[in-house]
Formats: structure tokens, sequence, C-alpha cells
């Protein structure tokens, strides 16, 4: 097999923009897509043979079906060379975090012409991330986002939902920091009250989404 030639799949459940998509793809000298699916079912039956390096997975593989952030995990055991370019509509955080943090290390914009499509692939083959220009802003912003909320605690309180984050009961935090359980409850109660959440859950998600 050619080095330089980039195995693509395309995983897309919208038929006319998948078969236009992979006839651009094909077109291109280091393309060669070799995989081409209108669901994750059928494409998670087919990916151990396929071994694609790069894996194009829209978000919405419609109703009833496997949805492409449900099946990125499973795809990156089924066939762990592969890397998976998220090209999708949706653009609100909450999925752009649940797709890297899954394992997809590119977020991509249907929006984006199709030679930004094309560079991102070739960007992700060589090594990079490449996201949307209004991804990147909304990851960045995110960071300061976060940032300001830390400040709003004080240090204990930091020390206590950072431990809190890396999964210890507040039984252990109060030894950790030698404190009573009773002092621990006191400074999570503020925290919340803080952060405007009513759960530890809540609160890690807030302070620590990335």
């Amino acid at each position: 097999m050619n080095s330089n030639i980039i195995n693509v799949c395309i995983i897309e459940n919208e038929k006319i923009y998948a078969d236009s998509l992979g006839m651009v793809l094909s077109k291109q000298q280091d393309f060669e897509v070799t995989g081409l699916f209108y669901n994750a079912e059928t494409a998670l039956i087919e990916l151990p043979d396929l071994k694609p390096e790069i894996i194009l997975l829209d978000i919405d593989l419609g109703a009833y079906k496997k949805s492409g952030l449900d099946a990125i995990e499973e795809m990156l055991l089924l066939s762990p060379q592969s890397q998976i370019l998220i090209l999708t509509i949706f653009d609100e955080y909450e999925k752009v975090y649940e797709a890297l943090q899954k394992g997809a290390l590119g977020y991509i914009l249907k929006s984006d012409s199709v030679d930004k499509i094309i560079d991102a692939i070739r960007d992700l083959k060589n090594g990079g991330s490449p996201m949307s220009p209004t991804i990147a802003r909304k990851l960045t912003y995110s960071f300061y986002s976060n940032k300001s909320e830390l400040q709003l605690l004080s240090t204990r309180e930091t020390e206590i939902i950072t431990l809190i984050s890396k999964g210890f009961s507040e039984k252990e935090v109060a030894a950790e920091l030698f404190l009573s359980p009773l002092t621990i409850k006191k400074h999570i109660a503020n925290i919340y009250e803080k952060l405007q959440v009513n759960t530890r859950t809540a609160a890690i998600n807030k302070l620590f989404p990335i």
C-alpha cells in the first residue's frame, strides 16, 4: 500500500451529501475512499477489515440509529489505528467536548468549505487536531470561563473540589486535608452556592469540562 495515500472512510446518513463528498475526496490524488456508510451499525461490521486511517463521522446518523458520539469508542476498539474526524452541523460545546473526550481528534462543520474539509483530513493525517474556527473559539472561551468560575472559590474550596473530581469521597477528603467531615460538607455547600449547582457532578463538569 502506498504510504502517501490517505485511506478514508465516511460515515454519514445523508446519502446525497455522503455520496457527493465521497466523489470529491476520491478525486484527490492522495485520498482513497475505501468505505462509505449511511449508519454506524454497518460501519462497525466492516471497520476491522477496512482499517481506515481517517474516519469522517457525523454525529446525527438518523432516528433510532446509533449516533456518531455513541459509536466513537467502539470504532476505536475495532480499528485502533484509525483517527476520527467529526464532520457535522452541530457546534454546541457539549457535543464537541463529548466527541473529543471519547477519542475524536478533530471537529469540523459541514458549513466549512470542501477545501477546508480536505485540508482537515490531511492535517489529521500529519499529526494535527483540526478544528473549525468557530469550534476552536468555543473551546478557547471555555478555558477563560472555567478559570473565572474557579476564581469564585477559596483556596480551601478549590482543594476540596479538586480532590472530589479525582474520585475522593467526602470522608477521604476530610482525612486528606485533616478536617472534620462536617467541615467538608459545609465547604461543599458553599461551593454549590457559588457555582449555582446542586450536585457534585454538576460542579465538577462546570469547573473541569476539559
